[in-house]
Formats: C-alpha cells, sequence, structure tokens
C-alpha cells in the first residue's frame, strides 16, 4: 500500500474557546494499494465535521489502474456510507483482477474502530461493483 496524500484543512484548535467560532475540518485521503502482477487501485475521498451532529463522509474516486469507477457505482457507495459517519482509512483486500474493499468507521462514543456499520463492496476487473451488506 501506498499513503499518496492526507491533508487535514481548516483544523479547529484543540484549545479552542467553545463559545468561540471555529472553522469546519476538512479531511481528503487519497489510497493506492498494489495488486500484483499489474493493477493498481486508487480510492480517494473526504471527511468533513459538518456540525454537533458529527462528520459527513464521501469517497470522491475509485480507480482501477488509469481507468475511474463510473459515476453511478460512487453514488451508490456514498449513499451507502451512515450520516454523521467518520471514516477510517479503507481496507482492501486484492482478488483475482479485482478488489474487496471494506469502509470502517470511528465509534464517536470511544474513538475504536466501530464493529458496525461498516461498508463491504467487490470492485470487479470490468468495473462493476457488487456490495456485500
Amino acid at each position: 500500500m501506498t499513503l499518496n496524500a492526507c491533508a487535514a484543512v481548516d483544523a479547529r484548535s484543540s484549545t479552542a474557546d467553545p463559545s468561540e467560532d471555529t472553522a469546519a475540518t476538512t479531511t481528503r485521503y487519497e489510497f493506492e494499494f498494489d495488486c500484483p502482477p499489474s493493477r493498481k487501485f486508487r480510492i480517494a475521498g473526504t471527511t468533513q465535521w459538518v456540525d454537533d451532529h458529527g462528520y459527513r463522509s464521501q469517497v470522491s474516486e475509485v480507480r482501477i489502474g488509469a481507468k475511474p469507477l463510473a459515476r453511478r457505482w460512487i453514488d451508490e457507495i456514498n449513499r451507502r456510507i451512515p450520516a454523521e459517519a467518520y471514516q477510517e482509512r479503507p481496507w482492501l483486500t486484492c482478488s483475482g483482477g479485482g478488489a474487496s474493499i471494506e469502509l470502517r468507521f470511528v465509534d464517536r462514543n470511544d474513538g475504536s474502530i466501530a464493529r458496525s456499520p461498516r461498508l463491504k463492496f467487490i470492485v470487479h476487473r470490468e468495473g462493476t461493483v457488487e456490495f456485500l451488506d
């Protein structure tokens, strides 16, 4: 796995006065996974602090090599991400010419990785997606 970029933008101060108006926090991420012999999978997205109710996580791109996954699949992945979820890094397992991907979310009560909900899907080499939930 190669981590290409991960950046926080407009980060809130950890010592900010609660009465102070603080800016939203947005984390952008890109992960690239090598699946031998020749495929690379790239996943990019954002997690943004929305309000006191939590975060909004979205996947912005999935690529199989140089070919992006069709927008309809990205929209369906995002539709299945729980509201107010804070996404942990994506997990990928190479499988033939495709990959099994799991999106995990942080439990806001204790900061651990939640057992559920999790979003699992397979990206097939021809660019289709099979959801496992």
